[in-house]
């Protein structure tokens, strides 16, 4: 019988969920098919003979496109476009549980490496995809969440469902996916061990630029870096990038809409000498507000100071706002009730909170 784990003992976790690399300077000493080699044939066309690309230290010449080794704890690649590894330190050591100590399985994939007859340049290598993650044993189903999440636009990303049990938001260089970990285990890896409503976030840094920007990224430049980096300033990446691209709305997206509230919001004020903004947000109720506007209500700022508030005023109105949605969840949940609108706020503080440091 699966051991059932109390919500209210349970905290978020936060871990290393996958790492991808790749450099030029590389060499094989040996191809050994023994060691599970395995190559893609080149396509050529009829009548010709491939081109060798690389040789061995032992003279073998290398006209396959790729060569893949994926015995061991890491992926391991060689084509004319290099050298690339990859692998997912949380999975070394357990099923479903996350780690966040990179020495330990970076010695090990190191090992596997010179193993199968690779000589690289450490430093040298850049680092190509970070998937930095936390998970947390949810209240409700995970698909509530992932439903909720439809109430933010990531900036400057598309958002698509997968079911009802995934969402991603994502651009060409970074994303978030939302998914339900129990029941991807159950049903990819026949794993029933992990607790139900097993929610994870898995933050994504699919370019070395990405994983080295100091706006959005890692501030990170090597695997060397990687390895050595604190959990504490992993986390805070982590954290900022959910902040600051996740749970806000961008406001080039809804610039049509934005077009017709400012002549909604910019009428309220010709007929009300007091008291419009007040009446605005009345015609919205707060669940739709933050619906349109996003969790951040930066949008909302937006539009007061373009129809002519001040910053003081802008200031004072939207923290009133950011307060009204407060009491509105603290009444659903003393109700009892639930909405989306509380979901969302449950999710951004759940993951976003500050574990290490």
């Amino acid at each position: 019988k699966k051991k059932k784990l109390s919500l209210s003992a349970t905290k978020p976790t936060f871990g290393i969920d996958k790492i991808r690399l790749h450099t030029n300077d590389f060499h094989l000493r040996k191809l050994e098919l023994e060691k599970g080699w395995e190559g893609k044939p080149a396509r050529i066309r009829h009548g010709s003979t491939p081109e060798p690309w690389n040789v061995t230290g032992e003279g073998q010449h290398l006209t396959e496109d790729v060569w893949f080794n994926n015995t061991g704890d890491a992926v391991v690649e060689v084509s004319k476009r290099g050298l690339s590894v990859h692998f997912n330190p949380s999975t070394l050591d357990h099923e479903f549980e996350l780690t966040n100590d990179l020495e330990r399985s970076w010695e090990k994939v190191k090992r596997q490496l010179d193993n199968v007859g690779v000589q690289w340049n450490e430093e040298g290598s850049r680092i190509t995809r970070t998937d930095l993650t936390k998970q947390r044993v949810m209240e409700h189903p995970s698909y509530v969440y992932t439903n909720a999440l439809g109430l933010v636009k990531g900036k400057r990303m598309g958002t698509r469902t997968y079911g009802s049990n995934a969402v991603e938001v994502k651009n060409t260089q970074r994303g978030l996916v939302c998914y339900d970990k129990t029941l991807q285990l159950r049903e990819q890896k026949n794993v029933t061990t992990a607790p139900d409503n097993l929610l994870r976030m898995e933050a994504r840094w699919t370019s070395s630029k990405a994983i080295g920007s100091l706006a959005t990224g890692l501030h990170l430049t090597n695997v060397g870096e990687l390895v050595n980096a604190s959990t504490a300033h992993l986390e805070d990446c982590y954290n900022k990038f959910l902040t600051n691209n996740v749970f806000r709305t961008d406001g080039e997206q809804l610039s049509l809409d934005l077009v017709k509230e400012k002549d909604k919001l910019t009428y309220y004020r010709e007929n009300h000498e007091r008291g419009a903004f007040n009446a605005y947000v009345s015609s919205f109720g707060i669940p739709a507000l933050v619906e349109k506007f996003g969790a951040d209500l930066a949008l909302l700022e937006s539009l007061l100071l373009d129809v002519g508030y001040s910053r003081s005023q802008v200031w004072r109105n939207v923290e009133r706002v950011r307060k009204d949605v407060d009491h509105y969840n603290h009444v659903q949940r003393l109700h009892g009730t639930t909405s989306p609108l509380l979901h969302l706020d449950h999710l951004r503080n759940t993951f976003t909170s500050r574990i290490y440091g």
